[in-house]
């Protein structure tokens, strides 16, 4: 099985002027990713360890947890010994560029939690102070990413006491504080998923209500990618490049999800593949030294070959090699 299409990567770090789609290598890890929470899938900052999370254990028994893999052989590292639920439903997770083997996770209640592989809490860090912003009641949070010079960023619901509620992005840099986008580039509806591509400096925020991503340099809305309307929207995005791919649970043949890659500046789909149920993405790059140059997904999701929940990993690689 194979993605054919040419995926152009110029003047990246990566040293390739046109990549694509290696070989499907099924990294399925079956039975121990039971229907994955949508949009939570992140890769470590050294590349080695890959989480995400599941509603649901190995005998269907509810069970909200998240799990830590092994990125090369898809391994099972640990499972969280608690479930996460309530307040503290998991939202997200993003890697740490300073313990490169550790991982953040975001919460329903805002906490940001820091974990070792094995689920030992090393950081915390508390949500969105209530008065950062005037007017704001509540807020939902909805996803994050982490820069690799440390920037955190935030797709946010404020609650207005006005009932102007609002979706934005937040972005708070090392020694800085907590920014967010002007009223008239908010993001307008509810859920948004949020990619930062560290290899070109911009941010991607999946607006799924509104099939498009927003392209933000900074807090600025520099324009917009429009997607193929999707009945039931796009459940993740993850960006790398000037290229992102994004994840729907139809638009594939006989009620299939599909992945798609497309260059966030012509909006060009350049490669497309019929996947079950695509729930959440992490984006593995070159970022560390040392590291191999190659870029890949990680998808989370229903795989319909050979039909079982788990964890499949989309590998670029140089034309010809």
């Amino acid at each position: 099985m194979k993605l054919n299409k040419i995926l152009s990567v110029a003047a990246l770090a990566l040293g390739c002027v046109a990549c694509e789609f290696d070989e499907y290598r099924n990294k399925v890890v079956k039975q121990r990713l039971r229907e994955p929470i949508k949009g939570v899938c992140a890769v470590t900052a050294d590349q080695e360890r890959v989480i995400a999370a599941s509603l649901y254990d190995e005998d269907l028994n509810l069970s909200r947890r998240i799990r830590c893999f092994d990125a090369r052989s898809g391994r099972l590292i640990a499972v969280s010994p608690f479930e996460l639920n309530g307040l503290w439903s998991l939202r997200a997770a993003s890697p740490d560029f300073d313990d490169t083997d550790q991982f953040w996770t975001l919460h329903a209640n805002g906490y940001r939690l820091k974990w070792t592989e094995n689920f030992m809490l090393t950081a915390a860090e508390a949500p969105l102070a209530a008065n950062l912003f005037p007017g704001v009641e509540a807020r939902a949070y909805y996803d994050m990413d982490i820069a690799s010079d440390g920037t955190v960023f935030l797709t946010v619901e404020d609650m207005q006491a006005d009932g102007l509620d609002r979706t934005y992005l937040y972005r708070k840099a090392p020694g800085n504080q907590w920014e967010r986008t002007t009223t008239n580039d908010g993001l307008m509806y509810k859920e948004c998923r949020v990619s930062h591509d560290n290899l070109s400096g911009k941010t991607m925020v999946l607006v799924s209500g509104a099939n498009e991503v927003v392209r933000f340099s900074g807090l600025n809305d520099i324009g917009r990618v429009g997607l193929q309307f999707a009945q039931h929207g796009y459940t993740d995005v993850a960006a790398a490049g000037g290229h992102i791919t994004v994840s729907t649970r139809n638009l594939g043949p006989n009620g299939y999800g599909k992945l798609f890659v497309l260059d966030v500046i012509t909006e060009e789909v350049t490669d497309e593949m019929v996947f079950g149920k695509p729930m959440a993405l992490g984006m593995k790059a070159p970022l560390l030294p040392g590291q191999a140059a190659e870029v890949s997904v990680f998808v989370a999701g229903l795989d319909y070959f050979p039909g079982k929940y788990g964890l499949v990993e989309l590998t670029l690689k140089k034309s010809g090699s």
